[in-house]
């Protein structure tokens, strides 16, 4: 006898153009949840009127309530979205959620708001998801998130940068633009978190021995000019790297506690200083990194192991950007691998970010860093 499942999500992809996209979104959903619809977290690239979204999922929905994120770049299943919408409901009555926006980076305000988020849930099983617009510095948001939230909790984070692709991000909640940070904290959501990478090291090892972490910038490895890192390792080539600007293709992978975290280069500046996006520890071992090659075929499908006996769900991903940029081609067939190697049933859908934050139990505290591939399993 085939087990009978009730269906508590539900999701929506449509890339037509405009008021076609935003209507065809909104039916989706209704043909799923006909009756009552719980909440909506929709996602759309800047080609779409965000009031409109909101709009037409109220009208045709009247969901508990609507959250929607503009993002450079989108992902649906086994594809990378350049101009579309997606949109996630979760329709089971035990989940309910909070949230807030913050207006600036200002870390009383960041505590006091996400205290008093924690604060109006009761709920043991609690995970945060939040938001955060280029005039956020993640050193100042991580501090203050561990302070109001503890170190342990289950805090997941998209960021975007300044010069990057900070202009394509925007929230919009309660039917107007929302300030430019956002968190939601979950309540009754069960969170599977797996944390992809496939870095090789290379070359041999170094120590980053000077750097302003608050302005992403190396200035020193092994106390001379950062730098000379890639004169060292490219030779005659160097010029011509340095003139296209390649040291994106090479992040630096950091060693502490047992973990790496990575640290993505975006270019260098006149002093012989590195630029980077991530969290920049000095005198701990480190290493220059290359994507390695047999990752997405033969080590990915180990990884995927924590999502394989599950019965129904989403699974919401925060892609890098810088590891996009960095996969090229093989950043889709990434996403396409992952596709394949779980449930049939349960769909995916994420967004690209410039850096990531999420609770790292061998630093027992937050970590913050590029390159990587969040999953979160929603059940």
């Amino acid at each position: 006898m085939e087990k009978s499942i009730e269906q508590y999500f539900a999701t929506a992809l449509s890339n037509k153009d405009s008021d076609s996209a935003i209507k065809e979104i909104s039916l989706t959903i209704k043909r799923i949840f006909p009756i009552n619809v719980g909440h909506i977290i929709a996602f759309t690239t800047p080609h779409y009127n965000l009031q409109k979204i909101y709009q037409s999922i109220e009208f045709t929905l009247r969901p508990s309530d609507i959250t929607i994120i503009q993002s450079p770049l989108l992902i649906y299943n086994d594809k990378i979205i350049e101009k579309g919408i997606t949109a996630c409901a979760f329709n089971r009555s035990n989940i309910t959620l909070k949230q807030a926006t913050i207006e600036n980076d200002d870390p009383q305000l960041i505590e006091q708001k996400l205290r008093k988020l924690v604060q109006q849930t009761t709920h043991q099983q609690k995970m945060a998801l939040s938001f955060l617009g280029p005039n956020f510095l993640p050193s100042h948001f991580r501090k203050t998130a561990e302070m109001s939230l503890g170190k342990f909790f289950q805090l997941y984070t998209a960021g975007y940068t300044h010069d990057a692709h900070g202009y394509a991000y925007k929230t919009y909640i309660d039917n107007h633009e929302a300030a430019t940070s956002l968190h939601t904290i979950f309540n009754g959501l069960n969170n599977t978190f797996v944390n992809l990478k496939g870095f090789l090291p290379l070359g041999n090892g170094f120590k980053i021995t000077k750097a302003i972490n608050d302005s992403g910038i190396i200035l020193e490895i092994d106390n001379k000019p950062a730098i000379t890192l890639y004169e060292k390792y490219l030779g005659e080539k160097f010029d011509l790297f340095k003139e296209n600007n390649l040291f994106s293709f090479y992040p630096i992978a950091i060693r502490s506690a047992n973990t790496t975290h990575m640290i993505y280069v975006k270019k260098h500046l006149e002093d012989g200083s590195l630029l980077c996006i991530g969290d920049i520890l000095t005198d701990l071992p480190a290493n220059l990194m290359l994507f390695d090659p047999q990752f997405i075929t033969h080590k990915l499908p180990e990884k995927l192991n924590a999502f394989k006996k599950t019965e129904q769900g989403i699974i919401f991903m925060i892609n890098s950007l810088a590891r996009k940029k960095i996969l090229k081609n093989k950043a889709e067939e990434e996403i396409q691998a992952i596709r394949a190697n779980i449930d049939k049933d349960i769909d995916i859908i994420g967004i690209f970010a410039d850096y990531t934050m999420y609770p790292n139990k061998f630093i027992k505290g937050i970590s913050w860093e590029t390159g990587n591939n969040i999953l979160m399993l929603w059940e």
